[in-house]
């Protein structure tokens, strides 16, 4: 996706920033692009969103409101001189944040220290049920894909195979009745950006929706606790020891909880694996298998 100065200074028109000096290319995802935008007024990150429903860009623009009223560490998306925060492009649509100087963290003790602690206030927050959302991952989702198999157009046998049997060992788990509230859904270092040891802002809430709590403990621990694709046990046990300062597990979640960090990978094999069932996706074929091989390299749950 190629941005002009010329582009965001028309995006931007509605903001009064003044004039764009530089437009540098951050990241971009399977579902997003952002950009750091300079201007007179200051730094900011342009978003492009290309996936996502206006609704769901509404509703994740209501839970940043909410954050922000919680003194929630995140990038809240600033509004134009109209109090408008959503841009209607001819395809797609855009949202403007702040700038916060920060680095992706490296799973290291000091960062899982931080974002184990905000994972727990974010899971504290209360008045949840007021702004609920269904969680669009789910199990059943896999079990839609795993239907599209037989008439695809590329057959992958392995990767097959392992999501039939990874999903009948995680559909009793991941149907129990735990403990619910706000989650992130895409707790990955990627997702956040830290000065040192400090948190500065948790990023991307567009997975963000309501669903047992322990789905973002199994996610955040892949996004933080995993070295050259294995799992870290001392990062782990750090994990689960801070986040329990602010919001003890119940003896339910402990039980449960490898399950979750079988899922907290597992979701994103199929959603990879869906992408390249009829169209010649390598990067999402390639993303879909380091994970099944992260999956296969954690400790036995019950003969998986």
């Amino acid at each position: 996706m190629k941005v002009t100065k010329k582009k965001c200074e028309k995006i931007l028109a509605p903001y009064r920033f003044g004039k764009v000096r530089s437009v540098v290319r951050l990241t971009s995802g399977f579902t997003n692009s952002n950009f750091k935008v300079a201007t007179k007024k200051g730094n900011y990150v342009l978003r492009f969103f290309r996936a996502q429903s206006l609704e769901e860009i509404q509703y994740e623009i209501k839970l940043y409101a909410k954050l922000k009223e919680e003194k929630f560490p995140a990038a809240y998306p600033v509004p134009d001189h109209n109090a408008d925060y959503i841009q209607h492009l001819s395809k797609g649509y855009a949202v403007v944040y702040p700038f916060i100087e920060g680095k992706e963290p490296l799973p290291r003790k000091k960062t899982v220290r931080g974002i184990a602690r905000a994972m727990a206030r974010l899971h504290s927050i209360k008045g949840w049920k007021k702004l609920q959302r269904p969680n669009p991952y789910v199990i059943e989702g896999c079990q839609a894909v795993i239907k599209k198999f037989k008439q695809a157009k590329y057959q992958h046998p392995e990767l097959f195979d392992f999501v039939r049997k990874e999903t009948a060992l995680l559909q009793k788990p991941l149907s129990t009745k735990l403990p619910k509230g706000f989650i992130h859904g895409d707790l990955y270092t990627d997702n956040t950006l830290f000065k040192g040891k400090k948190l500065m802002a948790m990023l991307d809430f567009e997975c963000a929706c309501t669903d047992s709590l322990l789905i973002d403990v199994g996610t955040t621990i892949n996004g933080f606790c995993f070295k050259k694709n294995r799992l870290d046990e001392k990062l782990y046990t750090l994990m689960i020891k801070e986040y329990q300062k602010i919001r003890p597990l119940t003896k339910q979640e402990i039980k449960l909880l490898p399950y979750y960090v079988h899922w907290g990978s597992f979701i994103w094999v199929c959603w990879h694996l869906e992408m390249a069932l009829n169209n010649k996706a390598p990067e999402n074929l390639k993303r879909a298998k380091y994970l099944m091989e992260r999956i296969k390299n954690l400790s036995v749950i019950n003969g998986s």
